[in-house]
C-alpha cells in the first residue's frame, strides 16, 4: 500500500526497470500485460515474464494481451523462487507475433516439470537443437512466417499439438 502527500492510498505493483530489461509478473486479472516500448536494432533489451506458483496460459482461451516480450521464464516462480510445474498451450502464430518485439524472437526457459505446446496446423516445425549461454533450446519456426524463431529449453516437455 503506497500513501502520497495528499492522503490518498493505493494497492497495486510497482516496475523497477535496469538497463531496459524488465522481469514483470503474469497477472491473469489484466487487461494488457506490456514490457513497454518494442526492442530495436539498436537495443538488446531482454524483457521478461515470469509466473506466480501454477501460472499457465492457455492460448485459445481468454487471457491478458501480452506485449513486447523477449524471454518467458517458466522456472521460477516469482512468489517462492522455487520450482514450479507451468505450462503454455495452444501457443499460435498470432500470439507469438503479438506478444514479441518486431523481431518476433521468443525464448521460453523452463524444466522438465513445464509445458509447451503449439496449436496444431498452424505451421509450426520443431528444428534442430540450439546450444547458447549454458542451455540447450530446441528451435521452433513457422511456414507462415520465416521471421518467427522460438527457443524453448530442452528440460521443457514441448509438443505441436
Amino acid at each position: 500500500m503506497i500513501t502520497d502527500v495528499d492522503g490518498d492510498s493505493d494497492a497495486g505493483t510497482v516496475m523497477i526497470s535496469l538497463d531496459g530489461d524488465e522481469s514483470i509478473i503474469y497477472d491473469s486479472t489484466k487487461t494488457a500485460i506490456d514490457a513497454g516500448t518494442e526492442q530495436t536494432a539498436a537495443t538488446t533489451d531482454n524483457d521478461t515474464m515470469v509466473f506466480n506458483s501454477g501460472g499457465s496460459i492457455n492460448f485459445s482461451l481468454k487471457h491478458p494481451k501480452i506485449l513486447n516480450f523477449e524471454v518467458i521464464d517458466l522456472k521460477n516462480d516469482a512468489d517462492t523462487n522455487s520450482l514450479g510445474s507451468h505450462s503454455l498451450t495452444n501457443l499460435s502464430l498470432s500470439d507469438v507475433i503479438n506478444m514479441t518485439d518486431a523481431d518476433n524472437d521468443l525464448t521460453i526457459l523452463g524444466d522438465a516439470a513445464d509445458n509447451v505446446s503449439f496449436k496444431a496446423g498452424d505451421g509450426w516445425v520443431k528444428g534442430s537443437t540450439l546450444n547458447e549461454s549454458g542451455y540447450t533450446f530446441d528451435l521452433y519456426s513457422n511456414t507462415g512466417d520465416a521471421s518467427v524463431k522460438i527457443k524453448v529449453e530442452e528440460a521443457i516437455i514441448d509438443t505441436i499439438l
